[in-house]
């Protein structure tokens, strides 16, 4: 009985090894491939004729055991082959799909058009990127940033308050028990007195240390931001330290002075010998866009007026930087003024009709008169600077076209000489009721001289056509004009939003 059953094991497990041999190995053929497009391995050795390969069996166990052991380790170390031939191949597709995705990333994505030859193909990698390949190191995720929100400036200052209120209340604490003890009850008190100290202290007085605070704790108040973006923007822009008023002309002198000692260069070094609490970031940013002769250029020319045609036909509307890379001596900035403010082919000159008027002070009544931007979409063929131009000195109510008096020349005089030349629109704030205009025009003329300028000024709102195309002759030339109000320097930085916006989606 047990001979029966050893046999007829013995005959399944001779059948199945069998069976594996002829799925494994091709007919016609005493050399068995791998695979077809990999180097030929001889099995020779393993299979050779069916009979050869596995030892017949003779139906004795003891004899039949060893035949199957020797079998089984045949077709083990076949296996083992095969394993290591599947492993091999898995990671060389893995590492052609690598490449492969590599390539597609640095041909399509990473190489900016400029590097590009005319038939689209872009240089070969460096060294250092291949070896970047081989240890398998991968390029830092560099997410695309975006405009802070109030939202977020609100909650990095609460985040910034509670940190710094747990450090000092974690130093009282620490000082508390450097004491001689005195009695538990001693050091209650002297805690408490303490607390209330610190709770009773301003807020904004937990604002100003920057020193040991967690930024990833930080960072995880705000889902979008990283805690290098949150140090970069409290550091450069929300610190109450930060100096963020209007430049004087001091400053500018020795600004202008300063960068020229340290070549142009060190930037955090010529903030802090300038002394007045300016960051790196906002003596450099003023330095190129108001005391770089080399960038500043003034009237247009018509030949980068056909550039810049040039430029939008070929990169579309929008791609300031690449518009402004065809233009020498122009940024993005000012091919953006340039563009939508003056040689836009929708813009119409001259007067206003009584449809646009209505337009204009519809679109003023919905949205105020805080966002120009978004009013001169709603007036069509009209920028933002003649919808501005128009409600402000001639439609707005709340003006003053009355002769001039002495006690406003008086103030006009005194607001001229606090705030210094071309600050007009803040003598307008300060003065009210007068356009900044209607001040400059003032002053040009004289204030405080009897003259007939109070029928002049009286022809402003009797004589509305004549205001209109006096302001439209302006807008013509309002290229020359490079020292723009904070309200177009708003409106311009609202537009590369919205286009930024378009260019997104």
């Amino acid at each position: 009985m047990y001979g029966n059953e050893c046999s007829n094991v013995l005959d399944r497990e001779r059948a199945l090894a069998l069976n594996f041999q002829d799925s494994e190995k091709p007919s016609g053929s005493s050399h068995y491939d791998i695979c077809p497009w990999e180097t030929n391995v001889d099995l020779e050795p393993l299979f050779g004729d069916r009979q050869d390969n596995l030892a017949p069996l003779d139906h004795n166990f003891e004899n039949d055991f060893e035949k199957l052991l020797s079998n089984n380790r045949r077709l083990q170390r076949l296996l083992e082959q095969r394993k290591l031939f599947v492993q091999e191949s898995i990671a060389k597709v893995h590492e052609l799909q690598h490449l492969k995705n590599d390539s597609r990333s640095h041909n399509d994505f990473e190489v900016p058009h400029y590097f590009r030859d005319p038939e689209g193909k872009v240089p070969e990698l460096n060294p250092d990127s291949y070896i970047k390949m081989e240890k398998e190191i991968e390029e830092p995720l560099i997410l695309r940033s975006t405009k802070w929100r109030f939202e977020e400036d609100k909650i990095l200052s609460k985040s910034i308050r509670i940190q710094n209120y747990k450090l000092m209340m974690d130093l009282a604490i620490q000082d508390l028990e450097g004491l001689d003890k005195k009695g538990d009850k001693h050091i209650l008190q002297e805690l408490k007195g303490i607390m209330n100290e610190i709770s009773t202290m301003d807020q904004k007085n937990f604002e100003f240390n920057i020193f040991g605070l967690d930024w990833n704790e930080i960072s995880s108040h705000l889902p979008k931001r990283t805690p290098h973006d949150c140090l970069i923007r409290w550091t450069v822009h929300l610190h109450p330290a930060i100096n963020h008023s209007e430049w004087t002309k001091e400053e500018e002198t020795t600004l202008l002075s300063l960068a020229g000692k340290h070549k142009f260069r060190h930037w955090a070094k010529i903030a802090e010998e300038l002394g007045t609490n300016r960051t790196s970031s906002a003596c450099f940013i003023h330095f190129q866009r108001k005391l770089n002769k080399t960038l500043l250029k003034g009237k247009w020319s018509e030949a980068e007026d056909d550039l810049m045609k040039k430029g939008i036909e070929m990169f579309g509307e929008g791609n300031w930087q690449e518009i402004s890379s065809l233009i020498p001596g122009r940024m993005g900035q000012q091919c953006l003024h340039r563009w939508l403010k003056c040689i836009r082919p929708d813009i119409k000159r001259g007067r206003w009709t009584e449809l646009e008027t209505q337009w204009l002070l519809a679109a003023v009544d919905m949205f105020s008169t805080k966002n120009w931007f978004q009013i001169q979409q709603y007036v069509p063929g009209k920028t933002d600077v003649q919808c501005r131009e128009r409600y402000v000195n001639i439609l707005d109510n709340s003006l003053v076209h009355s002769p001039w008096t002495p006690e406003e020349d008086k103030a006009l005089l005194a607001a001229a000489e606090k705030y210094g030349p071309g600050k007009w629109s803040l003598i307008a704030k300060e003065l009210g009721n007068r356009t900044d205009n209607m001040n400059q025009n003032q002053k040009k003329k004289g204030a405080g001289k009897k003259s007939e300028t109070d029928d002049e000024n009286l022809t402003e709102s009797e004589d509305e056509n004549g205001d209109e195309n006096k302001n439209a002759d302006k807008n013509d030339k309002e290229d020359e004009n490079m020292n723009a109000d904070k309200m177009e320097v708003k409106n311009e930085s609202q537009i590369e939003d919205n286009n930024q916006n378009q260019n997104d989606k």
